[in-house]
C-alpha cells in the first residue's frame, strides 16, 4: 500500500479539501480527510493521462474528483494494475530534450515546405476559383484609392488615349474574347513610367510610359506582358501568398484589400521601363 497526498473537489463549489490517498494492490483506493471518507476502485475511476509535472485528476463520479501532484506515486499504481500503458510514450517524450529537438525541427520543416511550395499551388486554385463581380469590387476599389492617393487625370489628349485604347482592344478582342479587359491611363509623378494590371483585367498605364516608348509597337509589348498577369491570375495569386504577413496591418487601417496590389505593381517601379529595354534588346 501506498500513501500520497492529494486535494478533494465534490464539483459544486470551487472549495478543496486536503486529503490522504491509500493505494492498494488489490486495486483499492481509500480516500480520507477531514470529516470525509471515499472508497472505491482503480477499474471504477477515470485516471487523467500524465501532462509534465501538472497535477494529476482522478475522476470519481458525479463531478468529484482528487488531484494529486505525485505523478511517479500514481504512475507506479497503475503499472501494478496494468493500466495506462498506452499513453507512457507520450510523458517520456515530454522529458527527452532531444526527441523534442527533433520534433521542433520537423514542425519547422514542415512549416517552410507549405509556405515555400503548397502555400503557391493553393493560392494558384482559390485565385481560379473567386468570381468575376468579387475581382471587379476589389479592382474598382484599388483603383479609387490610387486615384485618390497616387494618380492624377491624364494629360494625354483623349484622342490619343482613344487610339490606344482601340489598338489593344482590337488585339485582345480576337486573342481573349472571353476576358473583359479595360485600359487606363494615368498622371503620377511618385510612380514615374510604369504600367500594371487590377485582377478584373484593368491595365494602366502612366503618361510617362506612353511618351517613353519609341512606338505603339513597345507599348503593345508592355500590355501583352500586364494582360499576361490577368490572364494568369498573379495579382490575386500575389495578395492569398502574403495575405498571412499583411492581414493583421491592412485590417487595423482598412487598406488591406488593395494596398496589396500597390505593393506589388507600384513599389516595383519601373516594371513598363523594364519591359520597353527588353524589347529594344531583342529579348521580347
Amino acid at each position: 500500500m501506498n500513501e500520497i497526498g492529494g486535494n478533494y473537489f465534490d464539483g459544486e463549489t470551487s472549495r478543496s479539501l486536503g486529503v490522504v490517498l491509500r493505494l492498494c494492490r488489490d486495486g483499492r483506493i481509500d480516500i480520507e480527510g477531514s470529516g470525509f471518507e471515499y472508497h472505491t476502485h482503480v477499474r471504477d475511476v477515470r485516471v487523467s493521462h500524465r501532462l509534465g509535472s501538472t497535477p494529476r485528476a482522478i475522476y470519481l463520479g458525479n463531478n468529484s474528483k482528487v488531484e494529486v501532484l505525485d505523478n511517479d506515486a500514481i504512475d507506479a499504481f497503475l503499472e501494478t494494475q496494468g493500466l495506462d500503458r498506452s499513453w507512457r510514450w507520450v510523458s517520456r517524450i515530454e522529458r527527452a530534450p532531444l526527441l523534442i529537438g527533433l520534433a521542433l525541427v520537423l514542425t519547422v520543416s514542415c512549416i517552410y515546405v507549405f509556405v515555400e511550395y503548397g502555400l503557391p499551388v493553393l493560392a494558384r486554385h482559390i485565385a481560379e476559383s473567386i468570381p468575376q463581380e468579387v475581382e471587379d469590387g476589389m479592382s474598382n476599389t484599388a483603383l479609387e484609392f490610387l486615384d485618390t492617393h497616387v494618380f492624377q487625370l491624364s494629360n494625354l489628349p483623349a484622342a490619343r488615349q482613344g487610339e490606344l485604347r482601340d489598338l489593344f482592344s482590337g488585339l485582345t478582342e480576337t486573342t481573349l474574347p472571353d476576358r473583359p479587359l479595360r485600359f487606363e491611363f494615368r498622371r503620377s509623378d511618385f510612380i514615374g513610367p510604369n504600367a500594371f494590371a487590377l485582377p478584373s483585367g484593368i491595365v494602366v498605364f502612366t503618361d510617362a510610359l506612353v511618351d517613353l516608348a519609341a512606338d505603339d509597337r513597345e507599348l503593345v509589348a508592355v500590355m501583352a506582358h500586364e494582360v499576361g498577369h490577368v490572364v494568369q491570375r498573379h495579382s490575386l495569386r500575389h495578395l492569398l501568398q502574403n495575405f498571412r504577413h499583411r492581414t493583421s496591418h491592412r485590417v487595423r487601417n482598412g487598406r488591406f484589400r488593395f494596398s496589396l496590389w500597390i505593393g506589388s505593381h507600384i513599389t516595383h517601379r519601373h516594371v513598363g521601363v523594364e519591359v520597353l529595354s527588353r524589347v529594344r534588346d531583342g529579348g521580347g
